[in-house]
């Protein structure tokens, strides 16, 4: 598949999976959009690879509708789309100290 100036959206692309993934998207020849509430990491990746940040909660459906909306803009429809936004608290859901706060989990639910 030829990647040259396909739009691509990479959600977590700030750090991580996603951004290797954002940089090797780049290296292909997309057009790179970051997606990720680490604004000062995702900058500076967007900016190593020519693409662009935005920050994003995709916990939320307005922030997600908000950076798609922005990235179409930016780059036109999205051609490649690579979800790699997660977290995993450093606690277990059931430990000896007992169980995990309802909104720890449910935070790590509506982001991963």
């Amino acid at each position: 598949m030829e990647f040259k100036n396909v739009p691509a959206i990479v959600t977590g692309g700030a750090s991580g999976l996603g951004e290797g993934a954002a940089r090797a998207l780049a290296a292909a020849g997309c057009k790179v959009a970051i997606l990720d509430v680490n604004k000062e990491q995702g900058e500076k990746v967007a900016a190593e690879i020519g693409g662009i940040f935005l920050n994003c909660d995709v916990s939320s459906a307005d922030s997600a509708e908000a950076a798609v909306a922005a990235a179409r803009e930016a780059h036109g429809p999205c051609g490649v789309a690579i979800n790699c936004a997660g977290i995993g608290p450093a606690e277990k859901i059931l430990g000896r100290d007992g169980v995990m706060p309802l909104e720890n989990f449910n935070r790590v639910i509506e982001v991963n």
